[in-house]
């Protein structure tokens, strides 16, 4: 998920970056025309979706190295197995297995 929101933040500040920079020139001295207030206005929405997502996308991928490098490793102590089985006189059914220490 980190890395999808990482992208998405990329993508979408391109895209406002994009938009900014077609602007150059249709404004004098703070002064726009309208279709070119409505760009920029798309751009700052874009440029705030990229903000969001990078910092989502920072602190999903922060997270999940965190969890993987604090995760226990080897046999795992605990368990649980749930599968199809059936045995005997049964036609069908399911088999618990587990195992706790």
């Amino acid at each position: 998920m980190g890395v999808v929101g990482i992208g998405v933040g990329s993508v979408f500040g391109l895209i406002a970056k994009s938009k900014n920079d077609g602007t150059a020139g249709h404004c004098n001295g703070g002064v726009c025309d309208a279709p070119t207030i409505a760009t920029l206005s798309d751009a700052r929405t874009d440029a705030t979706v990229s903000t969001i997502a990078f910092a989502a996308g920072g602190v999903a991928l922060a997270a999940g190295v965190v969890l993987y490098l604090t995760a226990p490793h080897g046999d795992p102590a605990t368990g649980l197995v749930v599968a199809p089985g059936g045995g005997g006189t049964s036609i069908a059914g399911i088999t618990l297995h587990g195992a706790w220490r």
